[in-house]
């Protein structure tokens, strides 16, 4: 996976961001067991004008696909997502 793409689309959960709360978070499932991922998110969302913390944690061993371990990223966020338009970020959804 080259580091300056997302090669997969993750699921995202945007059900528990409130525009109206402090902090806002989204769960991320992503399939891969490198960093690549990792940091091309950190560089995504260092262009926003919001302060964030990314938090990863492997889940279940159950929870796999095939044999390749599956991670859990959860993003914190102390302003809205709604800042940056979908458009400029069409992976995600």
């Amino acid at each position: 996976v080259d580091s300056g793409m997302i090669m997969i689309k993750p699921r995202i959960n945007v059900r528990n961001i409130d525009p109206q709360k402090y902090h806002s978070f989204i769960n991320i499932l992503f399939a891969n067991t490198t960093d690549s991922i990792y940091k091309a998110l950190n560089r995504i969302f260092r262009k926003r004008d919001s302060r964030y913390l990314i938090k990863r944690s492997k889940l279940r061993t159950d929870v796999t696909l095939g044999d390749i371990p599956t991670y859990k990223f959860q993003m914190y966020f102390e302003y809205m997502l709604q800042f940056v338009p979908e458009s400029k970020h069409p992976h995600i959804r």
